[in-house]
C-alpha cells in the first residue's frame, strides 16, 4: 500500500500506473492563456476531476495556496497528499528550518515516510514547495524517501531560473524568467534575504499582453527593489516607449523617483550594462523577464537574445 490521505505509511510497492496529478500554487502566471485566475483554477479542477474519477487516483495539493486549495480540496480523491512550507498550515509534507543561501536552500522535510535533511542546489525558498510536491509524487508511487531526496539534491539549476552569474565580481547578478507581478515580487523578496547592499531590478513588460500588470510590476519593483531599471521585454507591435512609460508610472506611484532610483532605458543590453556598471559591492542585480528565452519580439520581427551572455559581457566590461 502507499500512503493514505492521512499520511499513514505502509508497505512500499512501486506502482507507476496509478493516475497522479500534482498541483502547484495558482498565481497570475499564464493568464494570457486562461483570461483570469478563476478560469485558470477551473482548468486545474478539470484535471483533478479526471484523477478523482479513478478509484486509485492520487492528488498532491499545495495546502498553503489560499486561492486554489479550498476549491481543489473539496474534490474527493482516493489518495490526497498535501504539502506546505508555512509553519501555521497543517499538511502531510511539511518543510521546517528553511535556510536560504545565495545559490541553494536547506530545510528539514517532515513526511509520512519519515523526516530528512534536504539541500537543493537551487536558489529561492519557493523551490522548497516544489521539492515537497516532487517528494510526495515520488514516494506516493513507491519511491524510497532517501532515493527521492538524493534525486532532488542532484538537480541542477535551470538556465534562466534564478540563475546566478558569477565571474568573481563583488556583487551578485541573477537572471530569472519572472515576468508577472507575482513572480517579480517573489523573486525580489527572495533576493532581499541574501543582499547586503542595494537590490536592482532590470525588467519590462510584454507588448500585446496584460495591460494591467505594467503599472503593477512598476509599483512592485519600486516597493521591493532599491533601484528599478525599466527596459524592453517583448514590445511586439506596440509602441515600446508607451509600454515603458506605463511601467514607470506604476513605479512612481509606488514611491519611486525618476532619475534617482527609477530609470527608463529602452535598449535591454544598455539597461543591463547600466545596472552592472553602477552596482556596488554587496549589491544584487536582477535581470527579470527573459530568462531562458532566445529572442526579443519586436514589430519588425525577432531579435536574437541571450540574457545570460549579455549579463556576462556586462560583468566582464565592469571587472576588466
Amino acid at each position: 500500500m502507499i500512503a493514505s490521505a492521512t499520511g499513514a505509511p505502509g508497505r512500499i510497492v512501486r506502482d507507476l500506473t496509478r493516475p497522479l496529478a500534482v498541483f502547484t500554487r495558482i498565481t497570475t502566471e499564464h493568464l494570457e492563456l486562461h483570461g483570469s485566475r478563476d478560469r485558470y483554477l477551473a482548468a486545474k479542477a478539470r484535471l483533478l476531476e479526471l484523477v478523482s474519477a479513478r478509484p486509485d487516483g492520487i492528488a498532491v495539493l499545495d495546502a498553503g495556496d489560499p486561492f486554489g486549495f479550498p476549491h481543489l480540496a473539496a474534490t474527493p480523491v482516493a489518495t490526497r497528499l498535501t504539502y506546505t512550507d508555512l509553519p501555521d498550515v497543517a499538511a502531510d509534507l511539511q518543510a521546517e528550518a528553511i535556510v536560504v543561501e545565495p545559490s541553494a536552500v536547506r530545510f528539514t522535510a517532515r513526511t509520512p515516510w519519515g523526516s530528512a535533511q534536504v539541500r537543493l542546489r537551487l536558489a529561492g525558498s519557493f523551490n522548497v514547495r516544489n521539492a515537497l510536491a516532487a517528494l510526495a509524487a515520488a514516494c506516493a508511487t513507491g519511491a524510497e524517501l532517501g532515493s527521492a531526496i538524493r534525486g532532488l539534491e542532484a538537480a541542477e539549476a535551470v538556465t534562466g531560473r534564478m540563475e546566478l552569474i558569477d565571474l568573481g565580481q563583488p556583487f551578485t547578478v541573477v537572471v530569472d524568467y519572472a515576468h508577472t507581478t507575482d513572480a517579480l515580487e517573489t523573486v525580489l523578496h527572495e533576493l532581499r534575504q541574501t543582499t547586503s547592499g542595494r537590490l536592482w531590478a532590470v525588467f519590462g513588460s510584454a507588448g500585446e499582453r496584460d495591460l494591467e500588470k505594467r503599472p503593477a510590476m512598476g509599483s512592485a519593483a519600486a516597493r521591493l527593489a532599491d533601484v528599478s531599471v525599466i527596459t524592453d521585454e517583448d514590445p511586439r507591435g506596440e509602441d515600446r516607449q508607451l509600454i515603458l512609460e506605463q511601467i514607470a508610472a506604476g513605479a512612481v506611484a509606488g514611491g519611486g523617483r525618476r532619475g534617482e532610483n527609477v530609470f527608463v532605458i529602452p535598449d535591454r543590453e544598455e539597461a543591463i550594462g547600466f545596472a552592472v556598471a553602477n552596482a556596488a559591492p554587496g549589491d544584487t542585480v536582477l535581470c527579470a523577464g527573459k530568462g531562458h528565452e532566445k529572442s526579443i519580439e519586436t514589430a519588425t520581427g525577432e531579435i536574437a537574445w541571450n540574457e545570460r551572455e549579455v549579463a556576462i559581457e556586462a560583468i566582464r566590461r565592469r571587472i576588466s
